[in-house]
């Protein structure tokens, strides 16, 4: 009997693809026809028709050259860089370890990055390249009889002494760095001395209530604000926060009381726990600024009808209708 509960639960979940898969052709192909109507690019079409113009493989015992004026190139964040977007470097930088361009020029690739820290995976980076694509390129100046460093990065300015030897610890014992390919283990790193003093403090996870374990599909609006592990940690963090401030906590490194202004929330997403996290904090009138504040004047749509609103009452500014014209259109 559970093996037929098994089949048809999987002949429902082909169904639910079937019909999923046929929406979104449906959708790309209605994308595809709105951009090609509108003579507009997306980022990803901007890749992939500059990897057109680019000779991606070679051609008899050389390498098709580009013409590339670029004498330096800088690849930062490369650790979120996807393999197309190196397929480029490469092409631009072939040039710069073969024939003329490596004797008569003076070219320099830098590129800088960390496995550990790669958060684009949603856009296809692939954090194992930064490796890989460093011992290519390496390889290459060898030959080429180029200067090469590889400089590991040691020294972190970002954090103090008691988080980052939290850090290493809690590295040591992921499972996340055998999931790169090439990964090889580095000396670690240290935040530079002196150092302010630090206070790193573990809590209880807050756990779920028995009726909404795994298996049990009972809606939350049912179950009451504040028995959601949310909620709960939300008022533990705004009591703790509250009683820094009326008891008038002294700031670690610092010869006065911890003011709301030297208090940082982090949260992972936008999810529950960062509403749940702002209504405790506003039940206890504690200073927030809430959610980010959009900025008008900063936007940029605003400024492009900023520039529009220009043109219109002075037509013969020559350069603000060049602007113009290269507007988004604007949607009503």
């Amino acid at each position: 009997m559970a093996d037929l509960f098994e089949e048809l639960k999987l002949a429902r979940m082909l169904d639910n693809s079937k019909v999923l898969l046929t929406l979104a052709e449906a959708v790309m192909v209605a994308y595809e026809a709105g951009k090609k109507a509108k003579a507009q690019l997306d980022f990803d079409d901007l890749i992939l028709a500059l990897s057109a113009c680019l000779p991606m493989k070679p051609m008899g015992r050389g390498w098709l050259t580009t013409g590339c004026r670029h004498h330096h190139i800088l690849v930062d964040e490369s650790q979120d860089t996807n393999p197309e977007q190196w397929d480029i470097i490469e092409a631009i930088a072939r040039e710069f370890f073969a024939g003329e361009g490596a004797v008569q020029k003076k070219r320099t690739l830098f590129a800088v990055g960390d496995e550990k820290q790669s958060i684009y995976s949603f856009q296809g980076a692939e954090p194992r390249l930064f490796g890989e694509m460093g011992r290519r390129f390496a390889r290459r100046a060898r030959e080429a009889e180029q200067v090469w460093h590889d400089v590991p990065l040691q020294t972190s300015f970002r954090t103090q002494a008691q988080f980052w030897t939290r850090w290493i610890w809690c590295l040591k014992r992921s499972k996340t760095i055998k999931v790169l390919p090439g990964w090889r283990p580095r000396p670690a790193t240290a935040p530079p001395a002196p150092q302010k003093p630090g206070l790193l403090r573990f809590g209880q996870p807050s756990l779920r209530p028995k009726s909404q374990s795994r298996g049990m599909n009972i809606p939350s609006k049912h179950l009451g604000t504040s028995s959601a592990p949310e909620a709960k940690l939300a008022q533990k963090v705004a009591r703790t926060i509250e009683d820094w401030l009326t008891k008038g906590r002294q700031l670690s490194g610092h010869d006065r009381a911890v003011k709301p202004d030297d208090i940082m929330i982090l949260v992972q997403t936008r999810g529950k726990l960062f509403k749940e996290m702002i209504k405790a904090l506003k039940q206890r009138n504690l200073p927030n600024l809430g959610e980010d504040k959009l900025v008008v004047n900063d936007h940029i749509a605003v400024k492009d009808l900023l520039v529009l609103g220009d043109v219109m009452v002075n037509p013969a500014d020559d350069l603000g209708a060049g602007d113009s014209a290269a507007f988004a259109p604007v949607r009503h």
